[in-house]
């Protein structure tokens, strides 16, 4: 009887953390589910017009846009799909996700450094409620792209960090 214990705890203790990236065209929400520490940035990219070459990225992107300068959004769509431009999304997705798993890595969930968190992929307000199958696949590689050990993407409510602990929520 006293092994059954034993074994409950060690699985809770090397479960992988959850991180919960939620976007909407105007703004990056990241959290740990479990932990205080939440990131916030923007999806905009600035690319040099002739060679396409990424100058910043997120909030600084805006400080470089000039005639040879463009800042771009791959989140937003005048159609209301989820991307308008791929390898721009990919590219605000990935820096934005690196750059909030550095963050933590210093500061309180070292375990990070040695763990490949799971990803939970939410997006907000979106026009028609649901995704066609090549924006799924697209959130998924892009999703994959970053490192990560599971890719899961999820429509409705924002979760609470209760219900992102538990992993009671109805995915797509």
């Amino acid at each position: 009887m006293s092994g059954v214990p034993i074994l409950r705890r060690r699985a809770q203790r090397f479960e992988r953390p959850l991180v919960y990236f939620r976007f909407s065209p105007d703004e990056f929400i990241l959290s740990v589910a479990g932990s205080e520490e939440t990131y916030r940035s923007t999806p905009h990219v600035a690319l040099v017009r002739e060679t396409r070459v990424v100058k910043a990225i997120g909030p600084e992107a805006h400080r470089f846009a000039s005639q040879e300068v463009d800042v771009e959004n791959g989140f937003s769509h005048s159609r209301g799909l989820i991307m308008s431009d791929a390898y721009l999304a990919e590219i605000g997705f990935r820096y934005t996700f690196e750059l909030f798993i550095e963050r933590v890595r210093r500061g309180q969930l070292p375990f990070l450094r040695w763990m490949k968190p799971n990803l939970l992929i939410h997006p907000l307000n979106m026009a028609s409620g649901h995704l066609n199958t090549l924006e799924m696949r697209a959130l998924y590689e892009i999703g994959g792209r970053c490192g990560v050990r599971d890719v899961t993407v999820y429509f409705g409510p924002e979760l609470s960090d209760l219900e992102l602990r538990t992993g009671w929520y109805v995915v797509a």
